[in-house]
């Protein structure tokens, strides 16, 4: 009976760890955006004339959003390194988005909530600083990571240890891999060329 509720247990845990791996995939593991959730105000961004921090209820991460107005932030890029960029928005997506000084288009839906949609996009790094730039309003959340960053389990906690003296369950868990496109906020016109997407 022990040993029956003893693999259960395992499966169990071995069960949420996926779960858990999986999930992260979806997102970047780091994020090289400073104060990308507003909870300092406009700390750490470069702003325009017109740009609000609001506090506010109902918001995606924390408790302040982009209202208004155009950030930008230097980021610490690795040249040649992929990058994802993903947001909250509220209402329309944001039509002026630049990275390294281009124009960025072509979002993937990531998550839809009552009130925020959350995208994606792929990015390249093409120099050690990349200038990133978001404008519109209700903006939220704002992350860039590296999107080849190997999921990692730093370590496990002596709790988790299913039976007295057995190794830990840990195993490596595979690469991030990117999802599936799915219809996505696409920010082009019917003439224009997407970006090239890797």
């Amino acid at each position: 009976m022990k040993r029956q509720m003893s693999n259960s247990l395992k499966a169990l845990l071995s069960a949420y760890v996926l779960l858990q791996a999986s999930l992260s995939l979806a997102h970047a593991q780091s994020n090289i955006v400073f104060n990308g959730g507003f909870e300092l105000g406009a700390t750490g961004w470069e702003t325009n004339a017109g740009t609000w921090v609001l506090r506010t209820l109902l918001v995606p991460e924390g408790s302040n959003i982009l209202y208004q107005g155009t950030v930008a932030q230097t980021l610490n890029t690795v040249a040649g390194r992929d990058y994802i960029l993903q947001f909250a928005y509220r209402t329309t997506c944001p039509t002026n988005i630049t990275w390294g000084g281009k124009p960025v288009t072509g979002f993937t839906n990531l998550a839809y909530s009552t009130q925020w949609y959350w995208v994606y996009t792929y990015l390249r790094a093409e120099t050690d600083l990349t200038r990133l730039s978001i404008g519109g309003g209700n903006i939220d959340d704002i992350r860039v990571g590296w999107l080849q960053e190997p999921v990692s389990i730093l370590v496990q906690p002596q709790s988790l240890a299913l039976t007295k003296g057995a190794p830990p369950a840990s195993r490596s868990l595979p690469k991030a891999v990117r999802p599936s496109p799915i219809s996505g906020c696409s920010m082009m016109s019917p003439s224009s060329k997407p970006q090239t997407r890797l």
